[in-house]
């Protein structure tokens, strides 16, 4: 009895994963590209199971955004980018389950990663 109970909780947090992964792939389908900001396209949204993660990865123009530039206002996006999970309803299923979140910043022209963040339930459940 205690072994169906295991398993079923299993299953189910399977099936949870497989439909982050379903709905990734469905949101990078109807949205992606997507303009963001001047010199910033969200290209993909994909969900890794293994690490229970939710990856955005964005493209942005070597020219408009300097690594110096980023460096100084590093924090500044960091927090901004948390206050968004934190305040956003569409995330309250993921955040529940301690779905984690990660930025992946890259330059379009040199393909060098600008920036990465991520942040777990330890980050936005504060």
């Amino acid at each position: 009895m205690l072994l169906n109970v295991i398993l079923l909780g299993c299953n189910r947090q399977m099936d949870f994963y497989e439909k982050c992964s379903k709905e990734a792939e469905m949101q990078t389908q109807r949205i992606c590209p997507r303009k963001v900001d001047p010199g910033i396209i969200l290209d993909s949204i994909k969900f890794s199971k293994q690490d229970s993660m939710f990856q955005y990865y964005y493209t942005m123009e070597d020219s408009l955004y300097s690594q110096e530039n980023l460096n100084q206002y590093k924090e500044d996006i960091r927090n901004s980018l948390c206050k968004n999970i934190v305040n956003s309803i569409e995330l309250k299923k993921y955040k529940e389950k301690n779905i984690a979140f990660q930025y992946i910043y890259i330059y379009r022209e040199s393909k060098k990663r600008s920036l990465m963040y991520t942040f777990t339930s330890q980050d936005y459940n504060k």
